[in-house]
């Protein structure tokens, strides 16, 4: 009998208390992880909606192949942007639906209205972008929604001793901004948000390709191009791509070739902004903390970091050692999950 009630005492506090999670709501994609089960969630930041009913039809992956493909019936779209909430409906829609996805049922999702999450924003939300995340988590059936910096959630899930008083410089570079930041004694010291990030590198592609091969193609294949044939730097062992799109000017479906210097081209101008902020950060770290940065150098993560060539563009520029951090992708939400469990222990 005690065991049953010992048994019961769990689930019931399974329900009442409600449950913990971490959440990267980024731009180009949503991961959720729970307390004691890890992540949950994985998927593109997009959500599909009918148009009539707003009913989400689909999102994540599934939504994502309806990006520039439906009519007006259909409205799918990618609710972030630059790292924020440029569509609180959709992304309402969108998270509750990840959510309830996330709990295992609906009902699941809303009976523990106690839900507590903690979930990365860019380096200086204001206000007024905080409220619209509790506007969020509430639709989300999360009772409290704690905020947390996302490059320091980088930083922590890099694995950086961000507690010491010592100086880490951590550049996050993700889908829609790049946060720099200088970290020292479990507090960020410097920072600064860029508007330049991996969707900023897509659209330089896209608009290269227009001006210089007179051909049209999706920010999908231009992402697909980065990530295939893009660098900051020339490389001597890649090879010619061929890409298909709209002939400008015979308005119809056409091929062009591209090398791997052409896109080393159209990549300067972003590659350029965010070492010139990086040196900008530089530039405002106090002494002490500049000497641990020189000696420990430039921590690359986020999504972005993953360019070819970026870390050695970086160090020329800066003269400083940079360090690509393991499982740049997920240094955020590993980060949110470190703080979640301390979050959940500490209580």
């Amino acid at each position: 009998m005690a065991g049953f009630k010992q048994i019961l005492s769990k689930v019931s506090r399974r329900f009442t208390r409600g449950r913990d999670f971490a959440i990267d709501l980024g731009t180009k994609n949503l991961i959720i992880a729970e307390y004691g089960q890890g992540v949950v969630v994985d998927e593109p930041s997009v959500v599909a909606i009918d148009a009539a009913t707003r009913e989400v039809i689909a999102a994540g992956y599934k939504a994502q192949t309806m990006l520039d493909r439906t009519g007006s019936n259909v409205i799918a779209s990618r609710p972030m942007k630059e790292g924020t909430i440029n569509d609180l409906e959709l992304a309402q829609k969108m998270l509750r639906y990840f959510m309830e996805q996330a709990t295992d049922t609906t009902f699941r999702a809303l009976s523990a209205p106690t839900n507590w999450a903690i979930v990365g924003v860019p380096v200086d939300t204001d206000d007024v972008h905080k409220n619209a995340y509790n506007e969020l988590a509430a639709y989300a059936n999360i009772g409290t929604l704690a905020v947390e910096d996302e490059v320091y959630a980088a930083a922590v899930g890099s694995g950086l001793k961000v507690g010491d008083p010592k100086g880490h410089m951590v550049v996050d570079i993700g889908g829609g901004t790049t946060d720099i930041a200088i970290i020292s004694n479990g507090a960020i010291v410097v920072k600064k948000k860029v508007r330049v990030a991996g969707d900023s590198m897509d659209r330089y592609i896209r608009d290269f390709i227009r001006k210089t091969k007179d051909l049209d193609i999706s920010l999908a294949q231009a992402e697909k191009i980065k990530k295939e044939c893009g660098s900051a730097v020339p490389q001597a062992d890649q090879e010619p791509m061929e890409i298909t799109g709209q002939d400008l000017q015979k308005r119809r479906p056409s091929k062009r070739t591209i090398t791997p210097d052409d896109i080393v081209e159209a990549l300067k101008p972003p590659v350029n902004e965010i070492i010139n902020n990086i040196l900008g950060t530089l530039e405002l770290t106090p002494p002490a903390l500049a000497e641990d940065v020189y000696r420990d150098g430039v921590h690359l993560a986020g999504g972005g970091s993953k360019l070819k060539g970026l870390d050695q563009r970086v160090s020329d520029k800066t003269e400083l050692p940079v360090n690509c951090v393991k499982d740049p992708d997920n240094a955020v939400i590993k980060g949110l999950e470190l703080l979640m469990i301390k979050h959940v222990e500490g209580r």
